[in-house]
């Protein structure tokens, strides 16, 4: 028996809006996912297929959660706005994410302030603490080790067995786990 639930990760990426073909969240479901993020927006622009996303993916019965690419070309608190504004009616089930990776092939030295800057007002418009996504080399190379963001739960991109997952600290366990891309 093991204590991890399946889950998945979508965004508009998972769909050729060219054909009438949708993410099948049903099908999701019935291989065993129970939860679902959804790309709610990036900067301040909305994912395109986020409304009807997010309502199949109840319909499913899968736990919802919405994430937030980060860009570097706003202001972080204008950018954890706009966010709140798309899932203010309905937040879902679970936290609120902010997805802090590269963007335009790069991070910033003021990224991580960012980030930051992200996590507080999220934090302050929900009333919720959010998620942290980011990558173990990301982290690392461009994050802390300071104890405050032990308060944010880790979703962890790292694409490698379970025994061989590296967390960057000051982290000692991640709360979700991105195994693949796939």
């Amino acid at each position: 028996m093991t204590d991890k639930v399946l889950g998945i990760d979508v965004s508009k990426w998972q769909d050729d809006n060219s054909t009438p073909q949708r993410m099948n969240f049903e099908t999701a479901y019935n291989a065993g996912a129970r939860f679902v993020f959804i790309k709610a927006s990036q900067q301040l622009w909305k994912d395109e297929d986020i409304i009807v996303n997010w309502q199949n993916a109840k319909t499913a019965g899968l736990l919802r959660g919405a994430y937030h690419f980060l860009t570097w070309d706003k202001p972080a608190k204008d950018q954890a706005r706009y966010f709140w504004s798309v899932i203010q009616s309905d937040p879902g089930e679970l936290p609120p994410v902010c997805d802090f990776e590269w963007w335009n092939g790069m991070i910033p030295s003021y990224g991580f302030s960012m980030v930051r800057d992200f996590m507080n007002e999220i934090k302050l418009l929900s009333g919720k603490t959010p998620i942290l996504y980011t990558g173990y080399s990301i982290w690392i190379n461009y994050g802390r080790n300071a104890p405050e963001w032990l308060q944010y739960p880790l979703w962890l991109a790292y694409y490698a067995a379970e025994q061989y997952i590296r967390i960057p600290p000051p982290w000692t366990r991640w709360t979700f786990w991105q195994y693949t891309s796939k």
